[in-house]
């Protein structure tokens, strides 16, 4: 029996793999686009359902049968929500979008209405460890 998680596919409207034989489907609500990744270093898969399904607790963690492992949650008091995921070199890096005029206290910017977004890094267990401006 294999442990790992192998054929997995991300079609932007369903995320699967396979785990133990079994296929494991993960799917978001109507009408929202999912985005998927396979964590190098765990055995888990990182979903983001964009499109606001969710708001900001919108990037889970799913152990390779398919259960919830974790919500990750924003950093960002004011956070939108997540709109991509992407490793860095080993890095877990997920791109958190929110509203400036809510947010600027800690960005030493003036308050300018808009949003904006920053990179947000995460262990593969889904604990922040920092983040940094986008370019």
């Amino acid at each position: 029996m294999n442990n790992n998680i192998t054929n997995f596919e991300d079609s932007q409207e369903v995320i699967s793999w396979k785990y133990e034989d079994q296929e494991i489907i993960k799917k978001g609500p109507q009408n929202t686009k999912l985005h998927g990744i396979k964590l190098k270093a765990s055995n888990r898969v990182l979903i983001l359902y964009l499109c606001n399904a969710l708001g900001a607790n919108n990037a889970i963690i799913y152990n390779p049968d398919g259960s919830e492992y974790k919500v990750i949650k924003s950093p960002i008091e004011h956070s939108i929500g997540f709109a991509d995921a992407y490793y860095t070199g080993d890095l877990l890096t997920l791109i958190c979008w929110f509203n400036k005029k809510e947010t600027v206290g800690f960005l030493l910017k003036k308050a300018i209405i808009g949003q904006d977004c920053l990179a947000c890094i995460y262990d593969e267990n889904g604990n922040f460890i920092r983040m940094h401006e986008t370019r």
